[in-house]
């Protein structure tokens, strides 16, 4: 019976994503690729997202090539059944997403799999 109680709030504190926890700003700490995770290291600023509450989503990168040039897209986001679609410049992306305290895990059809933390 302890063991069921540890197993449930342990699946609790995993929130799927929702439209009020995703709410905010983010950036990429790290990402997963064939089974290699590379800590990302930023020469600028950190690059981040920011998710709206009206579904608009704004990237926002800093081109170190470019004398830290801030660079900033508009697009837009959904949530339907675990799964989170970004679009920007038409084009779509979806991602199962899971939101763990200031931690979202984004995990691509391909099994990319990107972990962002909360800006402060």
């Amino acid at each position: 019976m302890k063991k069921l109680v540890v197993l449930f709030l342990a699946l609790l504190a995993f929130t799927s994503c929702k439209v009020k926890p995703i709410v905010g700003k983010w950036y990429v700490y790290s990402i997963g690729r064939y089974g290699k995770i590379e800590i990302v290291k930023y020469e600028c600023k950190k690059d981040y997202i920011e998710f709206k509450s009206n579904g608009k989503i704004k990237g926002v990168n800093f081109r170190f090539e470019k004398n830290c040039e801030k660079i900033v897209e508009e697009g837009t986001y959904s949530i339907e059944n675990k799964k989170l679609t970004i679009t920007f410049e038409g084009f779509s992306r979806p991602h199962i997403c899971t939101i763990k305290g200031n931690e979202m895990i984004l995990v691509g059809k391909e099994g990319e799999k990107l972990v962002f933390k909360r800006l402060e």
